[in-house]
């Protein structure tokens, strides 16, 4: 595991690098950050913050556009293919979910959409899985197996402290029947019962505090820097650049800021459970 610090320190280096490069061939060009940024159409804070080596671009098509417009003869673009390449490195340890989930001390969960899959039934992963991949029996048990698996972190002398930000829209969303979501509401109170285990739901009446659009989930792992996932539908990605993680971590500390408290929480959820009960 210290071969993902090694890693991840020339990862940064390299963006700073990358940095340098971009205002090299800018200012050779005779623009300011400004005029690159209005060529590129971005902000010129994103300029800025990518020259500094605060930021990474948010995709191949930043450094393309850049290529073309200060004719570079396309040396960012290989550059940054070459900085992709890295990050694949930094992450190799590490490579999939399950592994970091696994090799984590501590977990914070920012879930938006549905409830976080450490604290589902079995019923309400099933359902899930069922409406994401419909008529493939085999992969949602294969699925359906990992899921609950997973779920032995919460438990036992390895457990995890766990702190799960959930949406109140989860909450109300029905998933399958009203009496599989009562059951699904249930168990969430009784996981929250254990030490380890902090479920505070976010209300509809924070809904102007969101500084996300995706779900995020933060890691903290022994003697390795914090490492953030952003999930969407069919989607994910591993945040490592230690930056970017930061930036997400400080608006996930926000966007705690406006959510209930566990009490209140949990007086929510049984106010939601009675709501079920009369459907």
């Amino acid at each position: 595991m210290a071969r993902r610090k090694t890693d991840q320190d020339a990862l940064t280096r390299s963006l700073v690098l990358f940095g340098v490069e971009l205002k090299f061939h800018r200012e050779r060009q005779g623009l300011s950050q400004q005029d690159l940024a209005t060529k590129v159409h971005c902000a010129r804070s994103l300029i800025g913050m990518i020259e500094t080596g605060q930021r990474a671009p948010a995709d191949d098509e930043f450094p393309r556009r850049c290529d073309e417009v200060l004719n570079t003869g396309g040396s960012l673009g290989r550059m940054w293919t070459s900085i992709l390449d890295e990050e694949a490195k930094a992450a190799k340890t590490l490579d999939t979910y399950t592994e970091i989930e696994q090799a984590a001390t501590a977990i914070r969960h920012f879930q938006l959409q549905w409830l976080p899959g450490l604290l589902q039934t079995e019923e309400y992963a099933r359902t899930l899985f069922e409406l994401d991949i419909p008529g493939q029996p085999d992969a949602i048990e294969d699925r359906l197996s990992v899921r609950m698996s997973r779920q032995n972190r919460l438990s036992g002398e390895d457990s995890l402290m766990y702190t799960a930000l959930i949406d109140e829209s989860a909450l109300r969303r029905t998933i399958g029947s009203p009496a599989l979501m009562r059951r699904q509401l249930e168990h969430l109170l009784t996981a929250g019962e254990r030490p380890n285990v902090v479920i505070q739901a976010l209300p509809f009446s924070a809904a102007g505090a969101y500084p996300f659009d995706a779900s995020v989930i933060f890691f903290d792992l022994p003697e390795e820097p914090l490492i953030a996932y952003i999930e969407a539908l069919n989607y994910g990605q591993v945040v490592s650049v230690a930056r970017d993680v930061a930036v997400r971590a400080r608006r996930f500390e926000m966007l705690r800021s406006h959510a209930l408290s566990v009490r209140e929480t949990r007086a929510l959820i049984r106010s939601i459970i009675e709501e079920e009960a009369e459907k």
